[in-house]
């Protein structure tokens, strides 16, 4: 697998000059075709409301808000332009996760950006819980305080012998393969088999061997501390420019699939993540 479509969602927020960013340095690096999709979100009026506007009004709001996305749409253009890139960009109006997710199903990496409450304008808030599975396509969600200088270049894989981190490092192995260091996660509870985490090191570094990845091996034994924090203290000790992790829970529903660790660590998070399904 390469990667040679990316798709960013753009929105008015702060924080999107950064996701931009970011997906600009992967398509240079992957030389892959940029895309930018802005989704005007339907506006919710009580029927009670409803009832007193008139339906010009209302028109008349959904083309104030269409024109707002075309002026944030000039100037993500502008921004890819200065960087020497094409950008194909689309304005669609509806449904935000159904929309993005039928536009993931047809880019090979979808760019999300992080939550930020204290941001009216940043409309993050549960993208990456439903279109890590609704978009069919890995995500890689920006901090909203944006990223360091590389991305990509020093990964954190986490690995939990896991479906879904299998399927996160399957659908990572193009950015570990241009990656200059790999780290291992493993966390284990502290009553771990020891031969059985000395087998699973030696057939994770084999495998990962024979698609020319050099890994090193980070044990950490379960010291209560919350997984996510643990990912985070990890990334910050060995500056870490990218976690690469599955999605993953005990439950099928969908409220809760991402798990406590992948919720935890899309809040707190301080580094770009990779998540897949």
């Amino acid at each position: 697998m390469t990667i040679k479509n990316i798709l960013v969602h753009i929105d008015h927020s702060a924080a999107c000059e950064h996701r931009v960013k970011a997906a600009i340095k992967l398509a240079r690096d992957y030389d892959a075709r940029l895309s930018a999709l802005f989704v005007v979100p339907d506006y919710f009026v009580p029927s009670y409301v409803e009832a007193q506007i008139s339906a010009d009004v209302i028109a008349q709001i959904s083309e104030q808000a269409v024109a707002r996305a075309k002026e944030t749409q000039s100037k993500v253009k502008a921004q890819v332009k200065d960087a020497g890139l094409e950008l194909d960009c689309y304005i669609e109006e509806g449904n935000i996760i159904g929309i993005i997710g039928d536009y993931a199903r047809y880019t090979d990496l979808l760019i999300l950006g992080q939550s930020q409450s204290d941001d009216p304008d940043n409309i993050s808030e549960g993208l990456a819980d439903h279109l890590v599975l609704e978009g069919g396509a890995p995500c890689i969600v920006i901090p909203y305080i944006g990223t360091r200088q590389t991305l990509g270049k020093r990964i954190l894989l986490a690995w939990n012998e896991s479906r879904e981190s299998s399927r996160a490092l399957r659908d990572a192995l193009p950015l570990l393969q241009a990656a200059d260091s790999v780290s291992i996660l493993l966390i284990k509870p502290t009553s771990h088999n020891e031969k059985h985490t000395a087998t699973q090191e030696r057939v994770i570094t084999k495998y990962l061997a024979g698609h020319d990845i050099d890994v090193k091996i980070n044990l950490c034994v379960d010291n209560h501390l919350d997984p996510g924090d643990t990912m985070l203290a990890q990334a910050a000790d060995n500056d870490i420019d990218l976690i690469v992790m599955g999605a993953y829970g005990h439950s099928r529903l969908r409220e809760i699939v991402l798990g406590g660790a992948t919720r935890h660590l899309l809040k707190e998070m301080t580094v770009p993540v990779f998540i897949s399904h």
